[in-house]
């Protein structure tokens, strides 16, 4: 599923939960980035994000599934790619203040993240662009100012299940010597 319906679902839950909705001047607002808005910060958003799948899923992915299953590869990746946000959480506040359940979680959801996009870039015949659209539209739900309780809560777990579900599927899989949930269709 999308980040946006993840979104959508999120924001059901704190309307029924009484929490106010963020406005979206908040969903404009990311980390690092002078406050220009959504229109102005979603060029930068998305511009980000391909530059870190083409490096991900257009390189290192393929080069990982030479070798490794798409699970294997993706897991590899998920530690790599928590390498790569290291030096965030020396410079964004939020992530200075994570407790070690924190770190882990984050972990947690990266690999999750990962398992995920795997499964979106063998399945869309390996779109850079897809995948780089579906990381942009995260780090705007899940990743801006608007992102904080709640609402960032409910969007990281609802992208966990999904790479949950989408592990014990390919284990499945696996077990009953089918090919790969995970792999190209």
């Amino acid at each position: 599923m999308s980040p946006v319906a993840f979104l959508g679902l999120a924001l059901a839950v704190m309307a029924a939960a009484g929490q106010a909705l963020p406005g979206v001047a908040h969903f404009g607002r990311f980390s690092g980035i002078p406050a220009m808005g959504l229109v102005g910060v979603l060029p930068l958003i998305f511009a980000g994000a391909l530059g870190e799948e083409t490096g991900w899923r257009g390189y290192a992915l393929p080069q990982l599934q030479r070798r490794f299953s798409p699970l294997a590869s993706s897991l590899i990746l998920a530690v790599l790619w928590f390498g790569w946000h290291l030096p965030q959480f020396f410079v964004i506040a939020t992530y200075r203040d994570f407790s070690p359940v924190q770190y882990v979680g984050m972990f947690l959801g990266l690999a999750c993240g990962a398992v995920v996009l795997t499964w979106l870039y063998n399945r869309s015949g390996g779109s850079i662009l897809l995948v780089a659209v579906w990381h942009g539209l995260y780090n705007v739900v899940a990743a801006t100012q608007a992102a904080t309780g709640m609402l960032a809560a409910v969007v990281s777990t609802l992208i966990m299940i999904q790479g949950i579900v989408l592990i014990v599927a390919d284990l499945r899989a696996r077990r009953r010597g089918q090919p790969s949930v995970l792999g190209p269709a």
